[in-house]
């Protein structure tokens, strides 16, 4: 999960058109980018989000700690300022027409910001 706060559009354009290249490596998927259209509890400063996904929290660390995400840090220290936080899947999701999609030993990373 990560949360975000825009500093600077410039530099957090140049930051999000490298960041999807440096996932290859580790075998990361961006599960859905999106916008908070409502909320039922609560108030938050973040309501754009990404969602990536790990084969595993070790290999999430991996990418984060890997040169080529730390490549771009610069970069998105001048663009924003972020909280990352990764998540463990619970078993499986249960969609809205009723099927059954299985996460097994996955994770994911999940990006909010605000623009």
């Amino acid at each position: 999960h990560k949360q975000i706060k825009i500093k600077n559009q410039d530099k957090w354009q140049e930051y999000k058109n490298q960041v999807a290249d440096t996932l290859i490596p580790y075998g990361g998927k961006v599960l859905f980018r999106g916008s908070q259209v409502d909320s039922f509890v609560g108030v938050t400063e973040y309501p754009d989000v990404v969602a990536i996904e790990f084969e595993s929290a070790d290999i999430a660390r991996q990418w984060y700690e890997g040169k080529e995400y730390q490549s771009l840090v610069e970069i998105r220290e001048k663009g924003a300022d972020i909280i990352l936080h990764v998540y463990g899947w619970m078993g499986y999701i249960r969609n809205i027409d009723s099927r059954e999609v299985y996460f097994d030993k996955s994770c994911f990373l999940h990006v909010a910001f605000a623009l």
